[in-house]
């Protein structure tokens, strides 16, 4: 059989099913918001870092969801971090309120520490990415656009480094992506056997991070596909076409490991499909050998 009709075929099938789901109990999947939790293990984690636990939000995109997000507060609060890293999308370019994220930021930097590297959504709106900017700095939000930090504990500590979106670049074309951000890996610099932590919007980039040694990735973009199906999954994500490879959750590649995360906010339509908003919480754990 053809594949574009088979393409289609799924398709078809997906758009009936969208229907149902719609018609039945579509909001649910936009508004029930789930709390993952994963164990990092690592030989490289430092003693003083074993529990340290990392909140992760991506692709906010401004949603207001009930009780201005105090649910959504509430789950963040639960997962008792450390610190709270956002990988981008904060705002929304097509319906954009920074005031709605900023009075969200205002409430989560009293639950821990935040750590923020912008997305393709506020490439495309300069004044109100600059206005959430401000808006950061006096709150006390750190800004991890193409930078490097080192968390201490006990005189032991980890890295972590942003990568701002390779949107950002003036003279944008989507096909340099990855030589994009190898430009930037060249300008940061490490320490030898340092446990890395990498921000990044761009999951689809997976591979490249790796070769450069991280351990572990946090990533959005993808909204887990927004809309997914059963046996199917993901039918569609940004810069990775039908069928992407990668939508959500954890992905291991030699030594390193990212963190996937479906997302809070919408692109392009305000619903999910058996793609629920998604926090991430990850603890990192000290792997000893036997």
């Amino acid at each position: 059989m053809n594949k574009y009709l088979i393409v289609s075929l799924i398709v078809l099938i997906a758009a009936l099913i969208s229907f149902v789901v719609i018609f039945i109990d579509g909001t649910n999947f936009s508004k029930e918001i789930e709390l993952s939790k994963f164990k990092i293990k690592s030989e490289k984690i430092p003693e003083s870092f074993s529990g340290f636990k990392i909140v992760h939000l991506s692709d906010f995109h401004n949603v207001e969801f009930e009780n201005e997000n105090q649910g959504l507060i509430d789950l963040i609060s639960e997962g008792d971090p450390d610190i709270i890293v956002i990988t981008g999308d904060f705002i929304d370019s097509r319906t954009t309120d920074t005031a709605v994220s900023l009075k969200f930021a205002e409430k989560i930097i009293k639950i821990a520490p935040c750590y923020y590297v912008a997305g393709n959504h506020e490439s495309r709106i300069p004044e109100e990415y600059y206005e959430l900017l401000k808006g950061f700095e006096a709150l006390g939000v750190t800004v991890l656009n193409d930078e490097n930090i080192f968390l201490e504990r006990n005189g032991e500590k980890i890295q972590i480094t942003g990568i701002k979106d390779p949107s950002f670049k003036v003279l944008y074309d989507d096909s340099e992506d990855e030589d994009i951000v190898k430009s930037k890996f060249q300008r940061f610099k490490t320490e030898e056997n340092v446990y890395r932590i990498l921000l990044s919007h761009r999951p689809e980039l997976f591979d490249l991070y790796c070769e450069e040694g991280y351990d572990l990735i946090f990533a959005g973009h993808a909204h887990g596909g927004q809309i997914r199906f059963p046996l199917i999954g993901a039918l569609q994500a940004p810069k990775q076409g039908l069928f992407p490879k990668y939508t959500e959750g954890l992905y291991e590649k030699g030594e390193s490991k990212m963190l996937l995360s479906r997302g809070i906010g919408y692109s392009k339509v305000p619903i999910r499909i058996y793609c629920k908003p998604q926090i991430i919480l990850a603890e990192l754990e000290v792997e000893r050998s036997n």
